[in-house]
């Protein structure tokens, strides 16, 4: 069930990533079952899965995340804060989800910047001389759709009078 406090356009950009972090679920588990069988008969069919493993989980993962937290499907230990009032803990929800922002955008600059670096020198994937840049383009764009995401949940839960969150 969706929150009418979380904007309708978050709730879709969050859905359609998680959709298609779905999909890449779907690839993967395919190519692993092709791969899987191609072993068994002793088929070489594709020589890169683990370069192509690797980039779909780093997109499961990244797609994955804003929904996560659009859902209020992120863990929280409230154990402690079950008695603070409502107020207190919508200000403790958005300082939580600004923290958050935070750690993903500075963590999105840190793998852009070392991405970059790699690219620069010229690096390339072992098998399938794919550019660094497959890697962490995903994991960059998932990193700043989830910041972006924590920030506006803050403000909504910020704005919020009912319950203590969005959850």
């Amino acid at each position: 069930m969706s929150d009418p406090a979380v904007p309708r356009a978050l709730r879709v950009v969050a859905g359609l990533a998680a959709a298609l972090a779905a999909l890449v679920l779907l690839a993967l588990m395919g190519l692993t079952v092709a791969e899987i069988i191609a072993r068994v008969f002793h088929v070489a069919i594709f020589s890169g899965v683990i370069e192509v493993s690797n980039v779909t989980v780093l997109l499961l993962c990244f797609l994955g995340l804003s929904h996560c937290f659009v859902q209020g499907g992120n863990v929280t230990v409230d154990f402690l804060t079950n008695a603070l009032s409502p107020r207190t803990i919508r200000a403790l929800d958005s300082l939580w989800s600004v923290v958050a922002a935070i750690f993903l955008a500075a963590m999105a600059l840190y793998v852009w910047r070392n991405g970059a670096e790699i690219t620069a020198k010229g690096e390339v994937s072992p098998t399938l001389r794919w550019s660094p840049l497959v890697f962490y383009v995903p994991a960059v764009a998932g990193m700043v759709l989830t910041a972006a995401t924590c920030l506006i949940l803050a403000a909504a839960v910020l704005r919020c009078r009912g319950p203590a969150s969005l959850r």
